[in-house]
């Protein structure tokens, strides 16, 4: 995608769209190998034809071993071996600058923690680390951020209306995300990990496009979000919702789930310890495939009128006993499971 070889067939269609398909052929002609789809991200093992299809354009470079050309639009470095701050923040703050075309900057594992102002002059850049002025990035479409910050300033990620992915990870100040997140109208994928979120914003529910949503590792959160008269008009895009490691969880979130009843295919819950109850408005839920419970013990039933979601094809239950013994007193709630 960053270099820009898709192009879509339909006005309608996303460039991520268009990637998937790619990906797929690519896997089935065997240019791709170990490939794995877990929702959120691929993983695989890629021959050295991509590398040479972009030799002009992309450099992996050792810090202070190799001069790049300004022209590179896709930098990234060798993070394990230069983990010392200094030279990092050196390269940084002086070169980067230079990189008046970057699209692509990838920098991990790097101990700095704050960013310099001059990566705000990279007009170009779309992906990765960004400057605290992001607003302006509108092209941007994947974002990956940790940051040490407890709420999010409202003028800042809710302006990138371009957004497609939007991660948190390994966040363990953020307390709040930002009300201000319906100006990212574009956005298909939410994932919070091993963050101190304490609930989801309410304008949440105007994500228009958002199809996975994913929680793990968030120990404060409580997801409780109760559909309020106004909201029973909305119908949302919502396809996947995945939550583990919840501690504090103890209600799912009715606004969310309820108003993407008609979308929603597959749902995971997995690690709430304290989670004692599915709700009873879970029966409205009727195009939901796919229903994965693992390690709640605390669950002790499935709610009533299960028979109702004729759509599920799959009901997986692991580590959960009294969950499964009540399984098996009443298989009239899933007797129409195949």
């Amino acid at each position: 995608m960053v270099l820009g070889l898709l192009k879509t067939s339909k006005t309608i269609e996303e460039v991520e769209d268009v990637a998937i398909r790619y990906m797929k052929v690519l896997w089935s002609r065997g240019f791709l190998e170990d490939f794995r789809d877990i929702y959120f991200h691929w993983e695989f093992k890629v021959h050295d034809l991509a590398t040479s299809m972009a030799k002009d354009e992309s450099a992996f470079t050792n810090f202070g071993s190799q001069n790049v050309d300004g022209k590179f639009q896709h930098f990234s470095h060798a993070a394990k071996k230069y983990g010392d701050e200094s030279i990092v923040g050196s390269f940084i703050g002086k070169d980067i600058s230079k990189f008046k075309y970057l699209q692509l900057l990838h920098l991990c594992d790097i101990l700095f923690e704050v960013l310099p102002d001059s990566i705000g002059t990279l007009r170009h850049l779309r992906l990765k680390k960004l400057p605290n002025n992001m607003r302006k990035m509108i092209c941007l479409r994947h974002l990956e951020i940790t940051t040490q910050e407890e709420v999010l300033p409202e003028n800042g990620i809710g302006c990138l209306s371009s957004l497609q992915y939007l991660c948190f990870f390994a966040c363990s100040n953020l307390v709040s995300l930002c009300e201000g997140m319906h100006g990212l109208k574009s956005l298909r994928m939410l994932h919070l990990r091993n963050t101190s979120v304490r609930s989801l914003p309410d304008t949440i529910k105007y994500l228009t496009k958002l199809e996975i949503l994913l929680i793990s590792y968030s120990s404060k959160i409580n997801l409780k979000m109760d559909l309020q008269a106004e909201d029973r008009g909305l119908r949302l895009s919502l396809k996947t919702f995945i939550i583990y490691y919840l501690e504090s969880l103890v209600d799912l979130p009715q606004l969310l789930l309820q108003t993407f009843a008609n979308t929603l295919k597959t749902m995971q819950i997995g690690y709430c310890k304290n989670l004692e109850a599915l709700p009873e408005w879970f029966q409205y839920l009727t195009s939901l495939e796919t229903l994965d419970i693992t390690n709640c013990s605390r669950l002790l039933s499935l709610p009533q009128g299960m028979e109702r979601l004729t759509s599920l094809k799959l009901l997986k239950i692991e580590n959960c006993p009294p969950l499964v013994e009540s399984c098996r007193n009443d298989e009239s709630k899933i007797a129409h499971i195949p």
